[in-house]
């Protein structure tokens, strides 16, 4: 039988709940890749225009927003940093625990830089960090 989550790790909820949140996560920036995908072929509409003109009227659109397909790289590299991080965490690996971290800081600065119309992800990423802190630190002490 093939062990998928450490023993070790199987006690520590937190970091089991972030290793979810990070694979769910990672699904839905698969989906967003073909939505954006999708758009720039012309076969659907750009829904994220649609939605920012919808919160910000009158606002300055950004490349990000009518050109979608210009932060599928970034969308991918993403991905690939919650999907690392998700299994590494299972595995008990303590670069998973610095991928999670340094994925969502790295998405927080994005989102707050360029792409202000996902500001919504914001507290799934705060949510993450404060998992990957809790389960690493748990119950130690500051001052021993």
């Amino acid at each position: 039988m093939i062990k998928i989550i450490d023993q070790k790790l199987n006690q520590n909820e937190s970091l089991k709940v972030a290793a979810l949140i990070l694979f769910i996560y990672g699904i839905v920036e698969i989906q967003q890749s073909i939505t954006n995908l999708l758009i720039a072929s012309g076969i659907i509409p750009n829904f994220n225009l649609i939605f920012f003109e919808f919160l910000f009227p009158g606002g300055e659109v950004s490349e990000w927003t009518t050109e979608p397909i210009l932060y599928v790289p970034a969308i991918i590299m993403f991905t690939i940093i919650r999907f690392m991080s998700g299994i590494a965490l299972l595995k008990n690996k303590l670069y998973g625990f610095w991928l999670g971290i340094i994925g969502s800081l790295l998405t927080i600065f994005m989102i707050v830089s360029t792409l202000k119309i996902n500001a919504f992800m914001m507290p799934f990423h705060a949510i993450i960090i404060i998992l990957l802190l809790h389960g690493y630190f748990k119950d130690r002490s500051i001052v021993e």
